[in-house]
């Protein structure tokens, strides 16, 4: 399936503002990414720094704690249960 890159629109020659990286953080969110698979793919697909996607990150988590925390938790269940196929998961209770 190819992913359609909706980050580079008519953005070219422009920094990157704070809202920008808002509004691309949240569409990462639609395809379930945690904090460091969307850092990594705005390095890539927006030349946006590392450091900036983690700073408005925080900041989104601070200003929408509830939220962030129930996706937080559904990332890793989500996750959790790709991999456990693979691993030892009630053998060490």
């Amino acid at each position: 399936m190819e992913v359609v890159n909706p980050i580079r629109d008519d953005q070219e020659g422009e920094d990157v503002t704070e809202l920008n990286v808002h509004h691309l953080i949240e569409k990462c969110m639609t395809f379930g990414m945690s904090m460091e698979e969307c850092m990594e793919a705005l390095s890539k697909r927006a030349d946006v720094q590392p450091v900036v996607t983690s700073t408005v990150w925080k900041e989104l988590e601070k200003e929408n704690k509830e939220f962030f925390d129930r996706y937080n938790k559904q990332l890793r269940s989500e996750k959790g249960g790709r991999s456990s196929c693979s691993s030892s998961s009630d053998s060490s209770s």
